[in-house]
């Protein structure tokens, strides 16, 4: 099957927490955390490219003198128990940075500071690469145990999937939605309703990030990044110019 990118799938704008960012009319500037005692959450919405960034990290943490900088691995089945969830982003030692798929979940602790980054797309732009990632994997993940579950949803573009309205719409929409809502929602129970009150709540929870992007502005960030976090990512400007070098 090939990729149709004709455009008529631009008709459909869904509801999403991205959407909402770029509306509001209400802009908060978060202060600089200074210091290097810090544990790192990117709780990333997928397909806003969030690996891309982690790449960045783990090239910046190597090419240290000092370590001080621990990017984790996120055990992904850790976002179907609460309890374990909370135990682990609670156990991370300082300096740890973690990209996950998994709920924003509130983090009291004394002995470091908990910092909270994600990433937004244009909601119609993502929705269609989430659809064809689903069928072909991105080079990097292994999507073959998704695409036998997924082929009756699949076996049509993403133009016919939207303008006929059927079984492959409301699977392929509601997936959109729950995964968007509930990162940053949180993990309480009404965030898996997926309506208006998920969305106040996934709005209110933006405040507790020290910094959410459009991925369109991705060079913008990494500057921006590094003023927020002065001592923890003090030369990562220089990293990403060094990745690219090697890439040209």
């Amino acid at each position: 099957m090939k990729q149709d990118t004709s455009g008529t799938h631009r008709r459909v704008t869904p509801i999403s927490i991205a959407t909402a960012v770029t509306e509001s009319h209400e802009t908060k500037i978060q202060k600089a955390v200074h210091g290097k005692n810090l544990v790192v959450l990117y709780n990333a919405v997928p397909k806003t490219g969030s690996r891309t960034f982690e790449h960045l990290v783990r090239e910046y943490a190597s090419r240290r003198t000092k370590k001080y900088i621990k990017p984790i691995t996120f055990p992904q089945n850790l976002t179907k128990d609460t309890g374990q969830l909370k135990g682990f982003l609670t156990s991370l030692d300082s300096g740890s940075f973690v990209r996950g798929h998994f709920p924003y979940t509130s983090i009291n602790r004394t002995d470091v500071s908990v910092v909270y980054i994600n990433s937004v797309r244009d909601p119609v732009e993502r929705l269609i690469s989430n659809y064809y990632f689903d069928i072909y994997g991105d080079g990097e993940t292994d999507t073959g145990h998704q695409r036998h579950a997924y082929l009756q949803y699949h076996e049509q573009t993403i133009d016919e999937c939207i303008e006929k309205k059927g079984n492959c719409f409301n699977f392929v929409y509601q997936y959109y939605k729950r995964q968007t809502f509930y990162i940053f929602c949180g993990n309480q129970p009404f965030c898996k309703l997926y309506n208006r009150e998920t969305l106040k709540k996934a709005k209110q929870n933006l405040d507790n990030y020290l910094l959410v992007y459009d991925v369109k502005e991705f060079d913008n960030m990494i500057s921006m990044i590094q003023k927020m976090l002065p001592d923890y990512f003090y030369d990562v400007v220089t990293a990403l110019k060094h990745i690219k070098s090697k890439m040209n």
